[in-house]
């Protein structure tokens, strides 16, 4: 599922960008990566991704 959702990251999906990105701050199917994950979950918050918000990510 991860790579489906980096591809669509790729494309500037918010809704993945998100997703990968948590999955970044969890480890969830991929190692953790902190800056990776807070990088593209701003990504997805400068895009207006509602999710973000209940994060404390959004800018």
């Amino acid at each position: 599922m991860f790579e489906l959702y980096s591809e669509a990251a790729k494309e500037e999906s918010s809704y993945a960008q998100f997703m990968v990105g948590y999955s970044y701050l969890k480890g969830t199917g991929v190692e953790k990566d902190y800056e990776k994950g807070i990088q593209l979950c701003l990504k997805a918050a400068e895009q207006g991704d509602p999710r973000t918000a209940s994060y404390g990510l959004l800018i």
